[in-house]
């Protein structure tokens, strides 16, 4: 008897061996697409928001991906430098929606991204942008993470007024859509504030020789140079140009960003103090959340070259995305872009949720309401001089 059990035992343990195994569940991918300025003179912000988005990526697919739908997912990404040519940027885009088969696509700058919005429209491909321009906002499937319109550029004209006294001013932008938007954005805003500008001019993107726009510019008269979207580089050679060419008066950015300060000295040298601009993210980790401070230092570990606070938006990017995801439990378009219109988000310590502009598709949320801040350049260093919470906003952590 035992040695039929014994057979038996032997006979089920055989059939088990040799039974074909189900392969383990491999996740399933959420593709995600950049879009960006990763060399030239905006190489600054392609390459914060690239850094940010694998850092953001990594975290998540170390921590088993995203569940959607009782499915787990990680995260693919893909990067492309569009070199701020708006054509490089049209293929770029068709390469991520037709060869790579993205789910989602990031990107910035308004000139590089209108010419595909309609067809990521089209496609149902939600994107998040981050651009100063209005134009962004007036289509369905794109969120525009930086406050765009004319909010930033009041600020900004409300600083220059309090500060210097000034009612007329001289503005440069670069000649493409995103100049021209600003253009009118800020001509807008200046109105408001009792300033005229009086001359508004326009370079061709790519150039370093300066002086001559200035020497329209200044020929003027105005009480202030105002920068209206110039890239970070540019920003610091006009600044540095300008003075060069005898101008004492104070120069601004409305809507631009400046290079980190250290980069802003080696361009410029001194004549970088003083300049003044409104920007969505401080530098100034006195008015960090403990989880932007938390990326600053994650920054620090893995790169030498100095913090670009940039980089934040990119951390939006992923952070919005993600939790919109979770919150709709769907990779259907429609619902997470339903969520992204109704919800407050709470991303990087900051409480904040996505609000409407007179350019706002169907008068529905597309812009961020999110923290700005007033900066100064200040013994070769960077300061916040004023950091501004819109209603809705605030710390969490």
């Amino acid at each position: 008897m035992k040695k039929v059990l014994m057979a038996l035992v032997l006979a089920i343990w055989a059939v088990f061996l040799l039974t074909p195994k189900p392969a383990l569940t491999a996740p399933e991918e959420i593709r995600i697409g950049l879009n960006a300025t990763m060399s030239g003179a905006g190489a600054q912000w392609g390459i914060a928001f690239d850094r940010a988005n694998r850092g953001r990526i990594e975290e998540i697919n170390k921590e088993g991906g995203l569940m959607v739908g009782g499915k787990r997912y990680t995260i693919k990404y893909f990067r492309y430098d569009n070199k701020a040519d708006p054509p490089t940027s049209l293929e770029n885009a068709k390469t991520l929606i037709n060869v790579d088969k993205v789910n989602f696509i990031f990107h910035h700058a308004s000139a590089n991204i209108l010419p595909y919005l309609p067809i990521t429209s089209e496609k149902k491909i939600i994107s998040m942008d981050l651009s100063v321009g209005s134009k962004t906002l007036g289509w369905p499937y794109n969120f525009n993470l930086l406050p765009a319109g004319t909010g930033r550029a009041e600020q900004a004209f409300k600083s220059f007024v309090k500060k210097f006294g000034i009612k007329k001013v001289a503005e440069i932008n670069p000649d493409n859509e995103s100049g021209q938007v600003t253009k009118a954005e800020d001509g807008m805003a200046a109105k408001q504030q009792g300033v005229e500008i009086l001359t508004s001019l326009f370079y061709t993107p790519g150039t370093t020789d300066f002086y001559p726009i200035l020497t329209k510019s200044l020929i003027a008269k105005p009480e202030m140079l105002v920068l209206g979207v110039p890239s970070p580089r540019d920003v610091a050679l006009i600044v540095k140009q300008a003075r060069e060419l005898g101008w004492s008066g104070p120069i601004g950015g409305a809507q631009c960003v400046a290079p980190p300060a250290v980069t802003f000295a080696q361009i410029a040298g001194k004549a970088a103090e003083g300049f003044m601009w409104s920007a969505p993210y401080s530098t100034d980790s006195n008015f960090w959340t403990k989880e932007e401070a938390a990326w600053a230092t994650y920054w620090k570990e893995h790169w030498t070259d100095p913090f670009i606070a940039d980089s934040f938006g990119g951390c939006r990017q992923i952070g919005f995305l993600a939790e919109a995801i979770k919150k709709a439990d769907s990779l259907d378009p429609d619902k997470i872009v339903r969520v992204l219109e109704t919800s407050n988000f709470v991303i990087l310590g900051w409480k904040m949720r996505f609000g409407v502009t007179p350019d706002c598709y169907q008068g529905r949320p597309r812009s961020l309401v999110s923290p700005l801040c007033l900066k100064t350049i200040k013994d070769g260093k960077e300061m916040v001089t004023e950091l501004i919470l819109p209603t809705g906003v605030e710390k969490v952590h």
